[in-house]
């Protein structure tokens, strides 16, 4: 609420330009008044409480009592008493402006007993019973200043509550802990390694290969790991849970959008509603980033699964959706004002809600509402979701077949002059590769920036929020919270007894899990190894590869042997082309089928 009224009115130049009073919502958005003046308006409580009515009346309230004093002279010109008319206003000489700012103080006195909205200062309850004059407005201007300080707009805990919040952090602390690992593992590792391994080369070992060499050799060995294998696996497995929370929570944020009233909301002021409104859709919106960075962090990777994808769309889609106004999950004014009425009434605010209910609706905003930067997040998104689509449909066969014609024919019309040859083999093998890579970079960059700058801001709402205290958990919150256990469960589990162990205790008889084995002698791959058949087959690996069709995959039982078609590309990017959804270079699902001798 604004009473700052009564301190403006000391400044001469001072213009009032909310002179319109009313005594419904009706007649204040249509402007239609059925009275002559704001006099009648002013001077019964019954009106003069109405939150579009309060401010006005104290400032020809003051006004008055000024004029009367002799510090303020009324204008008599043609132009001001037509304004006045116009406004409403009247002769301000006929009002009693001591009884209308006397009404308010009371009522503000008596809003401070047994409130459920806040509490009051000491200066306020001190109002009570105060008489009113010019020389004491002041003084009552300053007091009535401090009546919204101990009234603060609260988090609905279906909405922000600790469990809820902190199923949010755990998300995007789970999404930020697997995208860098996975960076680590597969990119940034050389780059760090690399002047280390420069400055040790240089004093130790001399002749030993470039060091920028040895640092990717080291990424290689790292991009092999047990620990890549889980990490890539569990991010899979994260970024299924975290889409269906993310579209669970955009789905309930549409589907009470236009459920009305107080129930609804759990909210006892007008800020509080709209705290809320603007906090369920922030979180449904800016919770899609943590989606988007590790589906983004898992087709760098290879992991091109349309499954992940369309669930990723989908949350992007649902987004959108929560974001049009006609989704807003503010009620009417008058179903809110009804509830507030119903709930909260102050014999002396002429049995209307308490004045409290108006505190701090300018400022519920700038805590949480403007960190978002909206258009930039939603610009990223929607860049990043189109560039993964491509990145999509560049897999597809029949997409891939027609590029290749594409860029065959012209090779052949470039080949037919040097100068265009060489230029066109600049642009596909060193140009083209090296805008690719500078493009997912800035994409990478900003989405990694504002899910850091999400994290924070949530951060910040859990210490809001008291999360230290164990008994603001209800029963509901503390089962959000678990959504995430199995994730966590699983990549600890897969990085201590590997994929093998994690995957096959559970598939069905028939299935089994292999390996690719990378021989470093022969700077090869061998597609399909199990765990069991490797040490077997050590001394065959060490021999030197005999030139063959395909690669075979040998079975337990020894039963049956099913031939891969031997990759177009060598190493690990073909193993990418040929088997989306599973972790690069490293996990294959086979079926194989055990043949038993008949008795």
């Amino acid at each position: 609420m604004v009473l700052k009224s009564l301190e403006q009115t000391y400044d001469p130049a001072f213009s009032f330009r909310k002179g319109s009073c009313a005594n419904s919502s009706y007649e204040y958005t249509d402007h239609q008044r059925d009275h002559d003046t704001c006099l009648d308006t002013c001077h019964d409580p019954s009106t003069l409480f109405l939150p579009f009515n309060l401010e006005p009346c104290l400032g020809l309230a003051t006004i008055a009592m000024l004029i009367e004093n002799g510090t303020l002279e009324m204008d008599r010109s043609s132009f001001t008493q037509s304004a006045a008319d116009y406004l409403g206003i009247g002769d301000l000489t006929n009002w009693d402006g001591s009884k209308v700012i006397a009404d308010v103080v009371q009522c503000a006195a008596s809003s401070c007993d047994d409130s459920p909205i806040g509490t009051c200062a000491p200066s306020v309850r001190g109002l009570e019973g105060i008489t009113i004059n010019a020389e004491n407005l002041h003084d009552v201007s300053q007091r009535l200043d401090d009546f919204c300080d101990g009234v603060e707009a609260k988090l609905n805990p279906d909405i922000a509550g600790p469990g809820v919040m902190l199923s949010y952090l755990l998300q995007t602390c789970v999404a930020l802990f697997l995208y860098l690992i996975l960076k680590t593992l597969n990119s940034w590792s050389r780059i760090v390694a690399w002047p280390f391994i420069l400055i040790i080369r240089k004093i130790f070992v001399p002749r030993r290969p470039s060091a920028w060499t040895r640092a990717r050799l080291l990424q290689n060995r790292l991009a092999r790991s047990q620990l890549n294998a889980a990490t890539i696996t569990s991010s899979v497995e994260f970024q299924e849970v975290q889409t269906f929370f993310v579209i669970t929570i955009q789905i309930a944020t549409l589907a009470t959008s236009r459920i009305e009233g107080r129930a609804s909301s759990g909210s006892d002021s007008f800020a509080e509603v709209l705290l809320n409104a603007q906090m369920v859709q922030s979180l449904a919106v800016y919770s899609v980033l943590p989606v988007i960075l590790t589906q983004c962090s898992l087709q760098r990777e290879g992991m091109m699964w349309w499954y992940t994808f369309g669930l990723t769309s989908m949350t992007v889609m649902l987004a959108q959706i929560v974001l049009t106004p006609s989704m807003s999950r503010v009620s009417s004014f008058e179903t809110l004002w009804q509830n507030f009425k119903e709930s909260s009434p102050v014999e002396a605010c002429g049995g209307l809600p308490n004045p409290m209910t108006y505190c701090n609706t300018d400022n519920y905003n700038s805590r949480y509402g403007d960190w978002k930067g909206t258009n930039v997040a939603l610009a990223f998104i929607y860049i990043a979701v189109v560039s993964l689509l491509i990145d999509m449909l560049a897999t597809v066969p029949r997409v891939q077949k027609i590029m290749n014609k594409h860029l065959y024919q012209v090779s052949l019309a470039a080949s037919g002059h040097e100068l265009s040859g060489f230029l066109f083999m600049l642009l596909k093998d060193q140009v083209w590769p090296c805008c690719l890579a500078f493009w997912w970079f800035g994409v990478q960059a900003g989405l990694l920036g504002f899910v850091i700058s999400y994290f924070a801001e949530v951060l910040v709402i859990v210490f809001s929020v008291n999360l230290g205290h164990f008994g603001n958990f209800n029963y509901g919150q503390l089962i959000s919270v678990m959504v995430w256990a199995p994730t966590l469960a699983k990549f600890v589990y897969f990085s201590l007894f590997g994929i093998e162990e994690g995957f096959g205790r559970r598939l069905a008889r028939n299935y089994r899990v292999v390996r690719d084995v990378y021989d470093r002698k022969t700077n090869a791959w061998e597609y399909g190894i199990q765990r069991d058949d490797y040490e077997e087959r050590l001394n065959w690996m060490q021999k030197p590869p005999q030139p063959q069709a395909s690669l075979s995959t040998i079975s337990t039982s020894g039963s049956e042997i099913s031939n891969h078609l031997e990759p177009t590309l060598p190493g690990p990017r073909a193993c990418n082309l040929q088997l989306t959804s599973i972790p690069r270079n490293v996990w294959v699902l086979e079926p194989f089928t055990e043949v038993r001798s008949a008795t």
